[in-house]
């Protein structure tokens, strides 16, 4: 209601034709705008506390309308997430310095997937008790496909974990040369030349190492030999053929289209 004034008080500021041409349209979109920049923008600005307040009213009683009916479930998943928080934690205490001492990559990878899906837990918990089930369900996606990682993982050993673990200089790496692209753009500085000639050195041996696709394919992390498909449902079908859990309706979520 507040910016419907604004605007309309605009409005009767700038004469407006009933049939505009392309340039008398474009006049009154500039002219708009120069006028957002005076005095509606100190009007806007004058009232910015009062439309924070009506609007944290309005998600406050929304959010307790959600708890009241769906409270009980939050709950149980605020339970289940920090039961497993738990069980990570004993676990690192109580082994995984030793997977460290034996080479475990296996153990290792695994622990970083748990302690990530652990976060987009968390997140998904945010967004549901603020009404964004869309959001929450494209994160429950992210989960769904770190555990076919972690399942992927398991079943072929510590080669597949080291290289899953390892990829992340060749990750760093693609970041690194991209920032570099555009940092004066941005306003920032260059990174450290030392920094980068290590990271590209490192890049350089695990290529060396497990062959050019190790860097080229963003899902090469995955592939111990080359007659892997690279996509995440090639590679849930490896170790479960059932079909995928997701219905139709889930996985629209994710995608940029207007039907959510």
């Amino acid at each position: 209601m507040l910016l419907r004034k604004l605007i309309r008080r605009t409005e009767r500021s700038i004469e407006i034709p009933e049939n505009p041409t392309g340039e008398e349209a474009r006049r009154i979109v500039e002219q708009l705008f120069i006028d957002a920049e005076g005095s509606n923008y100190r009007n806007l600005k004058r009232i910015a506390r009062r439309l924070r307040r009506q609007d944290r009213r309005t998600r406050s009683s929304f959010e307790k309308r959600l708890m009241r009916r769906w409270g009980n479930a939050i709950d149980l998943y605020d339970l289940f997430l920090i039961a497993s928080r738990q069980m990570g934690e004993d676990f690192n205490r109580e082994h995984r310095a030793q997977a460290a001492n034996n080479q475990d990559y296996t153990c290792e990878a695994l622990v970083r997937i748990r302690a990530r899906a652990c976060l987009i837990a968390s997140e998904i918990r945010v967004l549901m008790v603020s009404g964004h089930a869309s959001g929450a369900l494209t994160r429950w996606r992210s989960i769904h496909e770190l555990a076919v990682v972690a399942l992927f993982v398991k079943e072929h050993g510590n080669d597949v974990a080291e290289r899953y673990i390892l990829r992340e200089a060749v990750q760093t790496s693609k970041q690194m040369d991209k920032y570099e692209q555009h940092h004066e753009a941005l306003g920032y500085e260059s990174r450290d030349p030392v920094e980068r000639e290590q990271v590209h050195d490192l890049r350089n041996k695990l290529i060396a190492r497990c062959g050019s696709v190790y860097a080229r394919n963003t899902e090469g992390r995955l592939e111990y030999c080359q007659a892997i498909p690279p996509s995440i449902e090639s590679r849930r079908r490896l170790v479960s053929p059932t079909d995928d859990p997701t219905p139709a309706w889930q996985a629209t979520a994710c995608m940029p289209d207007l039907k959510g």
